[in-house]
């Protein structure tokens, strides 16, 4: 994935410039502590429509997304300093915005509770 691989330059095309600099400052944090999140066997469990609406020109849509991944985290040295091979499931809503025949972009991720 993007995030795995450390690559805010592709992530500039599925995220809107929010979303890259939040990004870019949780990698530039892992960075600085030597240390690289792994996001690996990414499963959809289930999408839930939530709402739509339009603002001017720019279509919104916020889905929640259940899912399973593993999530690791490991140091320079490739070992594993937290996470576990078993994956974790999880919930999140997701606000989607995209221009009048433009692509969609993510434009904020949210816990669900």
């Amino acid at each position: 994935s993007k995030w795995s691989q450390g690559d805010i330059g592709g992530l500039r095309f599925c995220a809107t410039p929010e979303m890259v600099g939040y990004f870019s400052d949780a990698l530039t944090n892992n960075t600085s502590q030597g240390v690289i999140n792994t996001l690996t066997d990414v499963q959809v469990l289930a999408l839930t429509s939530l709402e739509s609406w339009r603002e001017g020109t720019l279509s919104y849509h916020t889905v929640k997304i259940a899912f399973s991944m593993v999530d690791q985290t490991f140091n320079r040295e490739g070992v594993c300093v937290s996470g576990e091979i078993t994956p974790i499931k999880g919930e999140e809503m997701w606000t989607l915005v995209s221009s009048q025949g433009g692509s969609c972009l993510l434009s904020a991720i949210e816990q669900a509770s």
